[in-house]
């Protein structure tokens, strides 16, 4: 049941991800998804970056190490995959808390998100198209909040089954839990990067209209 929850999971987000490469390559965007750091808080703003790209790459350094030998073989990590995934375990860890605390007080939902949210399925398609950018806010600060919270169950079960304090049953049962945990961190990782690079795609549509507007005027010079 896992294999195959994982194969899923894996396929949507290689689909999502060439789509988004594809577009933003035929619109002539540039993914730069990051924040921006400003003025007053530059510091600030350039520690959550290195935060976010530490936690990212090893995000996926741990998917690949971690999940690759469920997907392929059905077995769990060992040898040189085991070594990789608990080396970079510490480093996910801590670059992972830190951006959940410098990047809190941006995600702390009001109560316009909160009605953004349920007013979300309840607008027709029309509506919910002019509000997108509200809608998307609201999604991407529960998307921030639901990793703070599975990075809780992800990091305490991967810690209790190296213990013995449960025995090997609980051990097993710590180790289940971790993957399902670390699975589903990763769907609403994939989930929110789609949100934020989907926002990117509709905050610069300026290049793509001159690039096609370039186009309609040399044929027709032509």
């Amino acid at each position: 049941m896992f294999r195959i929850l994982l194969i899923c999971v894996f396929a949507s987000s290689i689909v999502l991800f060439v789509w988004h490469a594809r577009s933003f390559s035929l619109n002539g965007q540039r993914a730069s998804w990051l924040p921006q750091p400003g003025p007053a808080q530059r510091s600030i703003n350039g520690l959550r970056k290195i935060a976010l790209l530490l936690a990212a790459g090893s995000l996926l350094l741990l998917v690949f190490s971690g999940f690759l030998p469920n997907m392929v073989v059905g077995a769990a990590p060992s040898g040189l995959l085991l070594l990789i995934h608990v080396a970079i375990a510490p480093l996910f860890a801590v670059s992972l808390m830190l951006w959940i605390v410098l990047s809190a007080h941006n995600n702390a939902m009001q109560e316009q998100d909160w009605r953004q949210l349920v007013s979300l399925f309840r607008k027709s398609s029309e509506e919910s198209v002019q509000n997108d950018a509200a809608n998307r806010t609201a999604i991407l600060k529960i998307c921030f909040w639901c990793l703070a919270i599975l990075a809780v169950p992800v990091s305490l079960t991967v810690m209790l089954s190296m213990t013995t304090l449960l025995g090997t049953s609980g051990q097993n049962t710590a180790l289940s839990l971790h993957k399902y945990s670390a699975l589903a961190f990763f769907l609403i990782a994939v989930v929110m990067a789609h949100f934020v690079l989907a926002g990117q795609r509709q905050n610069n549509p300026s290049k793509s209209s001159s690039k096609k507007q370039a186009a309609i005027d040399a044929s027709a010079k032509n």
